[in-house]
């Protein structure tokens, strides 16, 4: 925690800000979200309900400020022992991404991160209630964990998702390189049942679904013995591994053989299906040569924050 608190002191030294009002996640995934909430804590300061990108991305320009050209910079990455690096006027977002994550490397592999800071009315532009949508997603496999349902069911009931696969993970290859892990998962389908985005017919040991991925993931592509590869999802729709007995999400890390999961896909926010959007975030930004096509069963359905759904009066 203290690396991202000295990564916060030290941008505010450089921008010679004095004092600010809140703490907004740079994405909504993973540990991100917990940090923004500790530093908030740390500096008496509220989190906002929000982020920067309404998903979680690889890289440090995938967010809708980079859509809109707002550089991450200044900013600076810190080691929380005293070690800090400032990032100032690098000449584009990419560059300086490649900059701080050759400083999070010197630091030791592990570094607190601090961007841009940005004023209220450009947070009120920013995908709003992403702590919202991630409560309301753990509410609902709590609860059909309590009520023995089926929690992926319920998940997409509430998420306007579709489930793509269901089966068992029986190869894994991944590599770092440059802070980044890249690889690919192979499943293995459930002979007893069919795959929702299949064509329907019963699947057996020669269906399997393969997923690449880059910190997250990527593409999901059906593969089954006579018939030509189908892709099932792509980013930036989410696509997400959650355990087959009580509907825990898995992360890439986590991804290993035997492990019986099923592969679900949620839509992704309009701001990422936007010519732009799928410039930066989509099938070309990782260069897959597929084009994208959406999941779900209707339009995509903002977030309600938590207040709206239940708060007093409601």
């Amino acid at each position: 925690m203290h690396e991202v608190i000295d990564a916060m002191n030290a941008v505010l030294e450089t921008t010679n800000i004095t004092s600010f009002d809140a703490v907004i996640p740079n994405e909504i995934g993973g540990m991100n979200a917990f940090e923004a909430l500790l530093a908030a804590y740390h500096f008496g300061k509220s989190t906002l309900d929000a982020d920067c990108v309404a998903r979680a991305y690889p890289y440090l320009w995938q967010t809708v400020r980079c859509l809109r050209d707002v550089p991450v910079v200044p900013a600076a990455v810190a080691d929380g022992a005293g070690k800090r690096e400032v990032f100032t006027a690098e000449t584009d977002n990419f560059r300086a991404e490649e900059l701080m994550r050759d400083a999070c490397t010197d630091l030791g592999s592990l570094a607190g991160i601090c961007l841009n800071p940005l004023n209220g009315s450009e947070a009120r532009t920013l995908p709003r209630n992403s702590y919202s949508l991630a409560w309301c997603i753990g509410r609902s496999i709590a609860l059909s964990r309590s009520k023995k349902i089926d929690p992926v069911t319920a998940l997409l009931k509430e998420q306007n998702g579709a489930l793509l696969f269901r089966g068992k993970i029986i190869s894994v290859v991944r590599q770092v390189a440059k802070g980044f892990t890249r690889g690919s998962v192979l499943l293995s389908a459930f002979s007893e049942e069919p795959t929702s985005r299949s064509s329907g017919e019963n699947n057996s040991s020669l269906t399997t679904l393969a997923v690449e991925f880059e910190n997250e993931n990527l593409c999901a592509v059906l593969k089954q013995e006579g018939e030509e590869d189908k892709v099932l999802a792509i980013c930036p729709d989410l696509i997400c591994f959650l355990d087959l007995a009580n509907g825990a999400p898995l992360g890439i890390s986590d991804y290993k053989y035997g492990l019986r999961v099923s592969v679900v896909a949620l839509t992704a926010p309009p701001v990422w299906t936007t010519e732009r959007g799928l410039e930066m975030g989509g099938p070309s930004a990782f260069g897959l040569d597929m084009k994208y096509t959406p999941v779900g069963t209707g339009a995509y359905e903002p977030p309600k924050s938590v207040w709206q759904m239940f708060g007093k009066g409601q």
